[in-house]
């Protein structure tokens, strides 16, 4: 392990030992309602400070506290952090944006203007070109892209806006794939040696699951021709999961084909190889073995 991240390590570890613990998950599993479930949080849960004033009605507003505790959890590392750190902390924040950004495009779908408690904080606005209040402005689809036009992530939605593109779902998912391939380039432009090697590792195993997963819901669930799985919802990198591989997943006609194919591939050799019942679960199982 690089001795120059011991210090942070020792900062993530402390601040792990603050997080839910599995007796905590069961007796929040063994409340009769939502209200005793975030009466529990607020009195025996280091989440109590983000909890303690609000009055909670809907499961929004528990996912936003939620975000805003994971918030100030990154900005506490980010702060601790070397310049040569912050340079790969910066990616965890280049998805928090993106997170931020996807969430304005739900809420503009649903004609919500009451914006983000996590837009308030002067770190935000700091590291960020949005200009997140103008977003939740915006009266129109088109103005609401324009306010973007200085981004990154203007060109991706104009060019589906150019298409008349009316489902916001196709916007959401635009960006992710945007941001996967976004983020594979600049991986290489930030980092170098180990950091480099060890992002490489994550970013590639979770595009090659993502990809996995997609596939696999488009064929059991909706019935997706296989030219617009390939065009619409791949990420167009492959890791560990070759080229060839991923086609022969798209065309496979039924679910039994699709295991099959898969069972020959790194995730279906591996020692943690992909559970096709529960892929879902897989899918975060293996994540979280590759970031540790």
């Amino acid at each position: 392990m690089n001795t120059n991240y011991n210090g942070i390590i020792t900062k993530v570890k402390a601040m792990d030992s603050k997080l839910l613990s599995d007796d905590d998950f069961n007796n929040i599993l063994s409340t009769n309602s939502v209200p005793e479930a975030i009466n529990y949080i607020k009195e025996h849960t280091s989440y109590k400070m983000f909890f303690s004033d609000e009055d909670i009605s809907h499961r929004s507003q528990i996912e936003e506290l939620l975000s805003l505790a994971l918030y100030m959890d990154f900005m506490k590392l980010y702060h601790f952090a070397y310049s040569e750190q912050k340079k790969y902390l910066s990616f965890s924040f280049d998805y928090l944006e993106l997170s931020m950004l996807k969430q304005c495009i739900t809420d503009f779908s649903k004609h919500q203007k009451n914006g983000l408690k996590i837009l308030n904080f002067p770190f935000i606005k700091e590291h960020t070109q949005i200009d997140f209040e103008k977003l939740y402005s915006a009266t129109s689809l088109s103005e609401f892209i324009s306010y973007l036009s200085n981004t990154k992530y203007y060109t991706t939605l104009k060019k589906l806006y150019d298409y008349r593109v009316t489902n916001y779902f196709e916007y959401i998912n635009s960006l992710d794939l945007f941001y996967y391939t976004d983020l594979w380039k600049k991986k290489d432009k930030v980092l170098t040696g180990q950091s480099l090697d060890s992002l490489t590792d994550i970013i590639g195993s979770e595009i090659d699951l993502l990809n996995i997963m997609w596939i696999f819901r488009c064929k059991k669930y909706y019935n997706v021709e296989p030219s617009i799985i390939l065009n619409h919802y791949i990420i167009p990198i492959n890791y560990k999961l070759k080229k060839q591989e991923m086609l022969s997943l798209i065309n496979t006609e039924s679910i039994h084909d699709f295991s099959k194919i898969l069972s020959k591939t790194h995730y279906g050799k591996s020692h943690y190889k992909i559970d096709i019942d529960n892929i879902e679960y897989s899918y975060n199982q293996i994540l979280l073995e590759t970031h540790n």
